[in-house]
């Protein structure tokens, strides 16, 4: 799993681009906002490996982009050095879609989160209290993008938010 600590479900999920499970482990309550050893979060991993419509979705249920890695640099910037000029403009678009909002708010119509922002939001806050170990089998269906395998897992008292590293045990 790339070597690395603290990999959670959705940072797996991202890192291929399967955006199905990304929406399902968001649906869960992942907390987006995660980070792993390194400091980098869901969002940092889609702007690496360079999957802009998994960088929308995250953006959209509301990852934030000023979140910088051990190394100082956010999303973004990573997205930027890499020469992922889709994540580029994904963001670009993310930003003008908030500006719009404010605006809207502010001449009074009903702008803000939607919903769906607000209730990943919430349920993410809710699971975020216990991580758990995630183990290799889950880890695995989030790499391949195995709906139905992680839906197993989670149904089984999986925990979305669950961390996979080096030296971790099946849990």
């Amino acid at each position: 799993l790339q070597n690395s600590n603290g990999v959670t479900a959705l940072i797996a999920a991202v890192s291929n681009g399967h955006e199905r499970v990304v929406d399902l482990l968001i649906r869960r309550g992942a907390e987006i906002i995660l980070q792993n050893s390194v400091g980098a979060t869901a969002l940092m991993t889609a702007a690496i490996f360079g999957h802009p419509a998994v960088a929308r979705r995250l953006l959209r249920a509301g990852a934030d982009a000023a979140v910088r890695a051990r190394d100082g640099k956010t999303a973004l910037q990573m997205a930027k050095e890499k020469g992922h000029a889709a994540c580029v403009e994904a963001f670009r678009q993310h930003i003008a879609e908030v500006t719009a909002s404010q605006r809207e708010a502010a001449a009074g119509g009903a702008g803000g989160a939607s919903s769906g922002e607000a209730e990943a939001g919430e349920s993410a806050a809710a699971s975020s209290s216990s991580l758990g170990s995630l183990p290799e089998e889950a880890a695995t269906a989030a790499l391949q993008g195995d709906e139905a395998a992680l839906l197993a897992w989670l149904d089984s008292d999986g925990q979305v938010n669950a961390t996979h590293g080096v030296g971790d045990t099946n849990g």
